[in-house]
């Protein structure tokens, strides 16, 4: 089945809001028009899970 175009601007659209949400709540930053980075508030927030698994 292919995907329609609608997908994929929904999946932009739901990648977008992600990252917006990170970055409201200091997970990941950017810097000089960078790549988004993790902080480490960011790291310290993902281990814990890491380690469950």
């Amino acid at each position: 089945m292919p995907m329609s175009v609608g997908h994929v601007r929904d999946c932009r659209l739901l990648i977008s809001e992600t990252v917006k949400r990170l970055k409201r709540r200091r997970l990941i930053a950017s810097s000089a028009r960078g790549p988004d980075r993790m902080t480490r508030l960011g790291l310290t927030v993902v281990r814990p899970q890491l380690d469950n698994c």
